[in-house]
C-alpha cells in the first residue's frame, strides 16, 4: 500500500491513522492545483476515511475558483 505521495504542491502521507498534508509554496493556487491535490488525496486514501492534519503555512492566498 502506498502511504506517501510527493507532488509539486505537497507531500501527503499516512501516519498513525492520520492523513497529513505538508503544503509547499504554491505561487498560483488555482483550480487546477486544487483538483490535483484532491486527486492525489483520493488516490492515497483508497476510499477510506481518515482524520486530516494540514500545514498550510506555506500557501499564498488561493484564487476564488480554488
Amino acid at each position: 500500500m502506498i502511504n506517501y505521495i510527493r507532488t509539486d504542491y505537497a507531500e501527503i502521507y499516512l501516519e498513525n491513522g492520520i492523513l497529513i498534508f505538508n503544503y509547499f509554496n504554491i505561487p498560483n493556487f488555482d483550480l487546477k492545483a486544487a483538483k490535483k491535490i484532491v486527486d492525489d488525496r483520493i488516490s492515497l486514501q483508497k476510499e477510506k476515511a481518515y482524520p486530516i492534519l494540514c500545514d498550510m503555512s506555506a500557501i499564498n492566498y488561493p484564487n476564488i475558483e480554488a
